[in-house]
């Protein structure tokens, strides 16, 4: 990559998310596994339950979360690796382009490409939980205030599966437990309109964690990276 003026940094970044975007699309993979993994979930946990239907209603937010969660988590290992291998990275790294920006970009399109689309299937995958409509758009935009979180927890776990051979087991040990608190208080925010009780508390918590998350995690995972290129 040739080094960019700070002119030129926007259009950096848009490319590189459009070249991210176009590979997730092409694969495929990228694009349909989370949203299998996001229906299993949703299919398989009611079945196990029983027919329920009241039941199934009640934990219908714990259940569309969860999905969220682990749908987001499916391709860690692939965020950063591909550019390590290539030598995408190194040439980013002694580009004007400072590295927070990259990872900034890779958070983007892990939201876009999962995220986002888990966004808007929810409120459809939670009628099959007997979620009414009203209360799965309300978890739908729960999830998508939480979801940038999520995408920057586990960007910060792909930039950990590169630093070490052990890489899978630690970022389980660090990526769930982050995304513990999103998961509480997505839950809890669609919990609390269907009691109709105050739920734009919970939501504006969440979207406090998603703030914190894209302003502080990508300095992390940039001195992360530049660690590994360094060795």
């Amino acid at each position: 990559m040739e080094t960019c003026s700070h002119s030129t940094i926007g259009d950096v970044l848009f490319t590189l998310i459009a070249r991210d975007l176009r590979a997730n699309f092409r694969l495929g993979s990228g694009i349909w596994l989370p949203l299998t993994m996001f229906l299993t979930i949703v299919v398989l946990i009611p079945i196990g339950i029983g027919p329920d239907i009241d039941l199934h209603s009640k934990i219908a937010p714990a259940i569309l979360w969860i999905g969220v969660v682990f749908s987001l988590f499916l391709f860690l290992d692939r965020i950063f690796s591909p550019d390590l291998e290539d030598g995408s990275l190194d040439r980013i790294a002694a580009s004007d382009l400072p590295l927070e920006k990259y990872v900034w970009s890779k958070i983007i399109v892990l939201w876009i490409s999962s995220g986002l689309l888990l966004t808007i299937l929810a409120p459809f995958l939670g009628l099959i939980l007997n979620l009414p409509l009203q209360v799965g758009l309300i978890c739908s935009s729960s999830i998508m205030v939480g979801s940038p979180a999520l995408a920057a927890i586990g960007c910060l776990g792909g930039g950990i599966g590169t630093f070490n051979r052990h890489g899978n087991l630690l970022q389980t040990v660090i990526v769930l437990p982050l995304s513990i608190p999103v998961l509480i208080f997505g839950t809890k925010s669609v919990i609390a309109y269907s009691n109709g009780e105050p739920y734009l508390p919970w939501v504006l918590q969440l979207s406090g964690i998603s703030l914190a998350s894209i302003a502080i995690f990508p300095f992390l995972i940039s001195y992360t990276l530049k660690t590994v290129l360094e060795e």
